[in-house]
């Protein structure tokens, strides 16, 4: 994104009247010094009715210097920093799926205010060419290595998904040899502009992912994997399936789940970015130990920056999402769907599991000890009467009892 001083910006701000672009896509009606009107984002909305409206813009000097919009239904336009709502800028960016770049240049052809890029733009600019140059060396390399294509073919990537996500590989000439002979999946900005890489190993090599070193261009924190090109699914659908791994965000976009994205390490990254797009994440882990914790620490983060949060409930199974996506196929988001629950019931259930499995175990350690006393009963009709109850409070049977009572 290109920068430009804050007294540029400021000027465009003044020089737009966002009530003006707002009521393009919603009826504004006046309301004292501000305007409501249904909100312009029905899809946070769930699909509740709005027939009360939520949606409010706020004219310069009302709240805040400049104009402002917020919805107080699905909280969309919420900056914390300013204590207002969101400005123009991000009304672009949320409306149609912009990056700020692209928002304040639209802005600016609207207001008919030429934009100058900064020195640190410049250099921005670079990295980026740099960036885009090694995505097409990296992905040259992989059309002519049949080792590396084999790998993804194995994992069930089509040539298709290759394409799209413009996966290469890194040759043996490549400078760093720590990189080389791994997939290079690169990591693309709000405006699909390649900023970085993750390089997945194809064979034993630890550890299994590097990402690039962080840059003015490359900072994890503020990027999620696929969001680019899951943006205009995610605000069509009204949320967004946060997973793991990168090979399980092409895997699903792969079989039609278009609004699965996932973070940049092992925590959520910027929620504020994500919350441009949805209020709603459903979280689908890998079914394993390390994933089951992930899932609780993704749950509470959310919860905690205001998310309606749901989770993949697979139960005890191991598969993660990329295996499923290859077994499902193009029945992937029904199965999705017909196995995700709140995330208070996913947590209840977990709880209640760990209760029936304490109960299970302080069962079986109290059997052998139930056994010995009932072999010492030698009335056949007391013992039947003692057995039916042992039955009935241990979930045995009065057979598989009277066996071992017997053996």
């Amino acid at each position: 994104m290109a920068f430009y001083p804050r007294e540029t910006l400021d000027e465009l701000k003044k020089n737009v009247s966002l009530v003006d672009i707002i009521s393009k896509d919603t009826n504004l009606v006046k309301n004292g010094n501000i305007y409501m009107g249904n909100c312009p984002f029905p899809e946070r909305h769930e699909g509740k009715d709005d027939s009360d409206p939520s949606f409010r813009v706020y004219p310069a000097g009302t709240k805040g210097e400049y104009d402002n919009f917020y919805c107080f239904g699905c909280h969309v336009g919420d900056k914390k920093e300013t204590g207002y709502g969101s400005d123009i800028f991000e009304y672009f960016r949320l409306r149609y799926g912009l990056s700020l770049g692209q928002s304040i240049e639209k802005v600016a052809s609207l207001a008919g205010i030429h934009l100058e890029q900064s020195e640190k733009s410049r250099e921005r600019d670079l990295l980026y060419a740099h960036a885009l140059s090694q995505n097409r060396d990296f992905y040259r390399s992989l059309m002519k290595s049949p080792k590396a294509l084999e790998y993804l073919s194995n994992r069930g990537i089509s040539k298709e998904s290759i394409d799209k996500w413009r996966l290469g590989y890194v040759h043996d000439g490549f400078a760093s040899k720590f990189l080389r002979n791994r997939i290079a999946i690169p990591i693309l900005d709000l405006s699909g502009r390649a900023c970085g890489f993750g390089f997945r190993s194809i064979g034993e090599e630890k550890p299994k992912y590097i990402n690039s070193s962080e840059s003015s261009i490359f900072l994890k924190k503020n990027l999620w994997y696929g969001l680019y090109q899951a943006k205009q699914k995610i605000l069509q659908e009204g949320y967004a399936i946060l997973v793991e791994g990168y090979m399980d965000v092409i895997l699903l976009h792969q079989v039609g789940v278009e609004n699965a994205i996932s973070s940049m390490g092992t925590a959520v990254n910027n929620l504020d970015i994500l919350k441009r797009y949805t209020n709603t994440v459903v979280v689908w882990t890998d079914g394993d130990k390390a994933g089951r914790k992930s899932a609780d620490r993704y749950i509470e983060e959310l919860n905690d920056k205001g998310f309606v949060v749901k989770v993949v409930d697979l139960g005890h199974s191991l598969k993660d999402p990329a295996e499923i996506s290859l077994e499902y196929g193009d029945n992937t988001l029904d199965y999705i769907t017909s196995n995700t629950v709140y995330a208070k019931q996913y947590q209840i259930s977990k709880e209640l599991d760990k209760l029936r499995s304490e109960i299970m175990n302080a069962k079986l350690r109290t059997l052998p000890t139930i056994i010995g006393i009932l072999k010492l009963v030698n009335n056949q009709q007391e013992l039947d009467l003692y057995l039916e109850w042992v039955s009935r409070d241990l979930g045995i049977t009065v057979d598989s009892l009277m066996s071992k009572v017997i053996d």
